[in-house]
């Protein structure tokens, strides 16, 4: 009896070694906001961002009436954060902000988000 029991036990855990074995998780999908969505002029505007690839580089393609490109590091937990206080100034108007993973001289889009101007 014991050694069936041993058994049984044995093989269900073979089962699910094998079982997660053959499961990968897929990553969440990067993310991107924006301190506010309808910005004042003269506000700062900051960044934030999770769900990167862990110590890459990221550029925020932010176009609109003033258009601005920014490169980021990600830090070690996958995440981004740009803040320039005031030093960046945006016209009224809509803006579209693109993150891209860089590779040497290749971006490739992730995500995207937009903001306007008042």
């Amino acid at each position: 009896m014991k050694r069936s029991i041993v058994l049984l036990l044995l093989s269900i855990a073979l089962l699910a070694g094998i079982a997660l074995a053959g499961h990968h998780s897929t990553p969440p999908a990067p993310t991107l906001i924006v301190s506010c969505v309808v910005c004042a002029p003269g506000e700062a505007i900051s960044f934030q961002g999770s769900g990167y690839k862990p110590k890459a580089r990221v550029q925020l393609a932010i176009e609109g009436p003033v258009s601005y490109t920014i490169v980021t590091d990600v830090d070690a937990s996958g995440n981004i954060s740009v803040y320039y206080g005031t030093v960046l100034s945006y016209d009224p108007g809509s803006y579209i902000v693109t993150a891209s993973a860089m590779s040497g001289n290749t971006l490739t889009p992730l995500t995207q988000t937009s903001f306007t101007v008042q």
